[in-house]
């Protein structure tokens, strides 16, 4: 499964429309979908560039800045919605699994997750937003369920709430960009299964990895129907890349090649730390994501180098685009919409 329960519940959320928003480091993305037909759409797309400083770490560093630049973002989408769903950073959230008995009533579920968060997590209950979803049986405790807790600090999601309500936004959804993520690359999986895009097979026992640049940090993810077996943080970004590129003026090529090496270089450990800790010996496909995901051929250099299928990341395959959008640009950006696309295709609940 996917983990759909990732979102920390917010007073008075109501089922609605809802407008991804995925702010970042460099940037931030807008996306709505819609169905049409039995196809969904792509109704609205923004992309705002940020400037450089504006987010730290996953904090926000200016303010009025980065609220000035979600307005400008959604007065050109053109959405009239304004339930939004929004998604902490996930170095910001502390998950954790933990096995329950399965005879437990719903509240008594509830009073054990927060007994037990309240031994196990380093700050007091008073200081956090505390979630939960049901993962299933337990696979090593018969009679139990699996259960995944998820907290972060009350001050960290103020922080992203007091920004949607500056900008007029109503949050509904409080999500985590790694799951937000893991949304996304499901429904391409999906759509590739059904021929809905170009196909890529992904059978229910292979093992798909992911492989995301962020702004300033990147992680390596390996999942087998939809739920996580592995994840690592990586030390590549794409606004180091940037800022060489802009110093280094007409001859970028050797800044190129040393991050094609040392993508490679962070996959290649990361694939054999996940096959040293597990049972598996290959992964059948690795997807590529972020801004600077189709670098200079990128996709062709990994494969090559470790030997494994490597395609873009595109959660808009398969889909139609609003006669609107820029459809060229979309798609040059599509490898690091996953965050937005992932919370557009959340229900407000």
């Amino acid at each position: 499964m996917v983990f759909q329960f990732s979102r920390f519940k917010l007073p008075g959320a109501r089922p609605a429309p809802l407008l991804g928003v995925d702010i970042s480091a460099g940037a931030i993305r807008l996306i709505a979908l819609a169905k049409s037909g039995k196809q969904c759409q792509v109704a609205h797309y923004v992309c705002e560039p940020l400037p450089y400083g504006a987010l730290r770490d996953g904090s926000i560093v200016q303010f009025e800045q980065v609220v000035d630049a979600l307005r400008t973002a959604l007065k050109k989408s053109g959405c009239r919605t304004r339930n939004v769903a929004l998604a902490m950073p996930s170095a910001a959230v502390i998950t954790k699994t933990i096995s329950l008995p399965d005879s437990l009533s719903e509240d008594e579920l509830e009073q054990q997750v927060h007994a037990e968060a309240g031994q196990s997590l380093p700050f007091s209950l008073d200081e956090i937003s505390l979630d939960y979803g049901v993962l299933g049986a337990s696979s090593n405790k018969p009679g139990s369920v699996d259960l995944c807790l998820v907290a972060a600090r009350k001050e960290k999601i103020d922080e992203r709430l007091a920004l949607a309500e500056a900008a007029g936004l109503k949050a509904s959804v409080m999500d985590i960009e790694s799951h937000a993520t893991r949304t996304a690359l499901a429904g391409i999986i999906e759509r590739e299964r059904t021929g809905a895009a170009p196909a890529v097979a992904s059978a229910a026992t292979q093992a798909i990895a992911l492989f995301q640049i962020g702004a300033e940090s990147s992680s390596f993810s390996v999942l087998q129907q939809e739920v996580l077996l592995y994840e690592r943080e990586a030390s590549i970004s794409s606004q180091k890349l940037e800022q060489d590129l802009a110093r280094a003026g007409a001859a970028p090529q050797a800044l190129l090649d040393a991050f094609h090496e040392h993508a490679a270089q962070e996959v290649a450990r990361a694939l054999q730390l996940f096959f040293n800790a597990s049972a598996h010996q290959r992964i059948d496909h690795l997807y590529l994501a972020g801004t600077s995901a189709h670098v200079a051929g990128l996709p062709a250099i990994l494969a090559q180098k470790i030997g494994f299928t490597v395609t873009l990341a595109n959660p808009f395959s398969g889909m139609f685009v609003a006669p609107a959008i820029d459809e060229a640009m979309l798609q040059a950006d599509a490898s690091a919409c996953l965050v937005a696309a992932g919370l557009a295709m959340r229900l407000s609940t």
